[in-house]
């Protein structure tokens, strides 16, 4: 989730966890630093962004996890209350409330949304994103806007007002998770019919409209099914006309298919190369980053910034992948990943900084993570 939606989230469960309604006249010190609390709370583990500053592999041991995690999220709300208590020369314990607040919206809304977060982290290697919202769900940015604006306007009645506001996410949080069950079953419906076999189906929420939906039919075999839905009745066009639109109703979806480890033009033995890289990638506390990849080029040790070796007399080569959903250039290169073999039987996974050039060549890479290698 954005950290927008999480401090509007968190300043809104900062009101409702006041003791009494603010009452009329102006906002006191007491609010005004409650609520920096709040907005403390809510953006502090949108930190863990500053790790990759840290050195290679500080980046993903971080990516939803260190500052996310329930086993120190207590030590970051009593830390960070007593830092703002001392600031505000407040009592800590009025501090606490709103830093909880602010921390559980920004946790709550991670949870909703992809990719999701490691919610036990230096306990257990589990992620969880339930894919209801989307990052940047536009319906939720304006509900907790016009809930602070009613607060504030009727101050006499503020924490009265952001319980119902809050009452009135939940409603609209499970209106979407319905919406996303409804996406999930039309996959299902899909996979019987071409009679996939233990098919996983995946659904991904949209921007702008809560009825935008991607859904994604992945094969054992590395094949992967992708559709882009509307759950409402679409546009009003005539009949045979082609729409510009990308999301289909259920009965107009068009289905694309993307091939994990390459399609026909990519040699048997290249693909086995791709299938060892991508499956000893999985098998890492870190597979959820290549869940959507597929198999992009093969790159020279040299286009990471590795020196360039031989394994049993023949070059090694890196295999490069990217997530099949990115479009722009900012997707493109985060969802870029390439996997290089290593001396000491590792695995190295590296993502490129800045944005291709018009030759297709990366101005750098960033390395993410080190791991053993899968052996079949």
């Amino acid at each position: 989730m954005n950290p927008v939606n999480a401090i509007l989230l968190g300043v809104l469960a900062a009101l409702a966890l006041q003791r009494k309604n603010s009452g009329e006249g102006a906002v006191t010190s007491r609010t005004a630093w409650q609520l920096v609390a709040a907005v403390v709370g809510a953006m502090f583990p949108y930190t863990e962004a500053f790790l990759v500053f840290v050195g290679p592999g500080a980046m993903a041991q971080g990516m939803g996890g260190l500052t996310w995690s329930l086993v120190l999220m207590p030590v970051y709300a009593v830390g960070l209350a007593g830092l703002l208590g001392v600031m505000a020369q407040k009592p800590w314990d009025e501090m606490l409330p709103p830093v909880c607040g602010g921390l559980a919206a920004a946790w709550f809304l991670a949870i909703l949304t992809e990719p999701g977060i490691f919610p036990l982290a230096l306990l257990f290697d589990w992620r969880v994103g339930l894919a209801v919202l989307n990052r940047f769900d536009v319906v939720l940015m304006v509900l907790c806007m016009v809930g602070i604006g009613m607060c504030r306007a009727f101050k006499i009645y503020d924490r009265d007002l952001a319980r119902l506001t809050l009452l009135c996410v939940m409603g609209y949080v499970g209106l979407v998770a319905f919406w996303g069950w409804q996406a999930r079953e039309f996959g299902h419906r899909y996979a019987q019919l071409l009679e996939v076999n233990h098919a996983r189906v995946e659904v991904e929420p949209q921007a702008l409209s809560p009825l935008n939906w991607r859904v994604m039919v992945v094969e054992a075999n590395g094949r992967i099914h992708s559709s882009m839905i509307t759950l409402g009745r679409g546009g009003a066009g005539t009949r045979g006309e082609v729409s510009d639109d990308p999301y289909r109703t259920r009965s107009e979806a068009v289905w694309r298919i993307e091939r994990r480890y390459g399609g026909m033009d990519v040699s048997e033995d290249m693909q086995r190369r791709v299938r060892l890289a991508w499956y000893g990638w999985q098998n890492t506390a870190f597979a959820w980053l290549g869940r959507y990849a597929i198999f992009d080029r093969m790159y020279a040790p040299q286009e990471v910034g590795m020196a360039a070796y031989k394994a049993s007399g023949t070059d090694v080569q890196c295999v490069g992948f990217r997530d099949f959903r990115a479009v722009t250039p900012d997707e493109i290169a985060k969802g870029t990943y390439v996997i290089c073999p290593w001396r000491d039987e590792r695995v190295r996974v590296f993502r490129p900084r800045g944005e291709m050039d018009a030759k297709g060549q990366w101005p750098g890479m960033m390395e993410l993570v080190a791991f053993s290698e899968l052996r079949t």
